[in-house]
């Protein structure tokens, strides 16, 4: 989790969008599979809302659509 007393969900959006290319379709550089894709997985209605202000603000940096979808937030298991 985050603390959104020191840091808002909106910013660590702000944040993951420009540390990761979100106009590659499930891929990042050479590393290709849905498990490379660019998603977000909001925890609840007013976490999806800044999901989609955040997908929008980073549109507006790229001239490619940017690709980065929405999801239901499911089981997580963390990266290797």
């Amino acid at each position: 989790g985050f603390d959104p007393e020191k840091v808002s969900f909106g910013d660590l959006l702000d944040i993951s969008f420009v540390t990761h290319d979100p106009t590659q379709l499930n891929r990042q550089g050479n590393d290709i599979g849905t498990q490379y894709r660019s998603a977000i997985f909001p925890a609840n209605a007013e976490q999806e809302a800044e999901a989609r202000a955040a997908i929008a603000r980073a549109q507006a940096d790229h001239d490619v659509p940017v690709v980065t979808t929405i999801e239901p937030l499911k089981e997580w298991y963390p990266a290797e």
